[in-house]
């Protein structure tokens, strides 16, 4: 009897080890997550849709539910946003359907909104304003409910077109991300209590435009935050030359982990992955010219895979020649 009482506790204490050792190890593996390499699975075409698309100046994205959409303009004339349906393949992750469907004001004339992010917990939106460094909440009528996040205490107020470019929302953590577009880019989180938690430095590539520009905008556009933590960093490089032929636009796509062990470089800037990185030009032979400043989840496809939805600025299609272009990309699941 003493020698099976011995060896039950040998297999209990065993268990117990083993059954530690697999804690510890799945600790450990969900610590390392963040860190882990984001692979881009498919890059899928731009495309745009005259027909159901307003000619616009849509700078931000985020999505309700299902295919239902809010997407917000740097140049309306009131502050709101438009309600978009969008249909995704559900194997390639190609956009089959992208329709404006409404317009929602708040009353309130426009502050440049450039950013938009939905909070799935209270079922309202808030709206990031770059003229005057505001963060407000609105419910999915319109109604603005005087709740904002303490920006300005954080970044005092921003100049211009280097104001508050960015904004997403992580329902896991329940934190806000945003960020100004222009150096130097701090990246500041907010609770959902709207109590600023912290800043993260972040520096940006060097320029490619060798030349003088008529018009140029080189910064972030766009932050998402995915489920594991992490962020990526939209940043864009807007050339136009005098003569407008030549003109191009550089995209990259970053992810950052600002929570993590190893998440800093050695300058004390955040360490940046790349995801995906593209270029869109105007000249002779190609009119792809497109500014992306909206980004967003979209649906998972029937393998687990997460669709991007990545949404450009076409400055209400000028000349004729620019357009309201949608894109998506698809990153392995998280």
């Amino acid at each position: 009897m003493k020698r099976i009482s011995y060896f039950c506790n040998e297999v209990k204490r065993m268990t117990m080890k083993r059954s530690i050792l697999i804690i510890m190890l799945c600790i450990i593996a969900t610590a390392g997550n963040a860190q882990l390499p984001l692979e881009l699975s498919r890059m899928n075409r731009q495309k745009a849709f005259k027909k159901a698309v307003p000619a616009g100046n849509y700078s931000g994205i985020t999505r309700f539910a299902g295919n239902h959409y809010a997407l917000v303009s740097d140049k309306a004339d009131q502050m709101g946003f438009y309600l978009f349906t969008i249909d995704i393949d559900s194997i390639s992750g190609k956009l089959r359907r992208v329709a404006c469907e409404d317009f929602i004001s708040t009353g309130m004339k426009s502050d440049d909104e450039e950013a938009i992010a939905y909070v799935p917990q209270s079922q309202t939106l808030w709206l990031t304003s770059e003229a005057t460094t505001t963060v407000r909440e609105c419910d999915r009528q319109g109604r603005l409910t005087g709740r904002q996040l303490p920006t300005q205490q954080v970044y005092g107020l921003l100049d211009g077109d280097q104001g508050l470019e960015a904004l997403t929302y992580d329902s896991i953590s329940r934190q806000f991300w945003t960020c100004q577009e222009g150096a130097p880019v701090s990246i500041c989180s907010f609770s959902a209590d709207l109590t600023p938690q912290g800043c993260y430095a972040y520096c940006l590539d060097e320029p490619t435009a060798k030349r003088k520009p008529l018009h140029y905008a080189h910064g972030v556009s766009e932050l998402l935050a995915l489920a594991d933590g992490t962020l990526l960093v939209m940043e864009r490089e807007f050339f136009v030359p005098k003569k407008k032929i030549g003109s191009f636009v550089v995209n990259k796509i970053y992810r950052v982990a600002p929570h993590g062990d190893t998440a800093f470089d050695d300058d004390g800037t955040l360490k940046k992955q790349l995801v995906a990185k593209w270029k869109t030009r105007l000249n002779l032979t190609r009119r792809s010219l497109a500014n992306y400043e909206g980004m967003c989840l979209g649906p998972r496809l029937t393998d687990g895979r997460q669709v991007i939805i990545l949404v450009s600025d076409s400055q209400n299609q000028y000349g004729g020649i620019l357009k309201d272009y949608f894109k998506t990309i698809v990153i392995t699941a998280l």
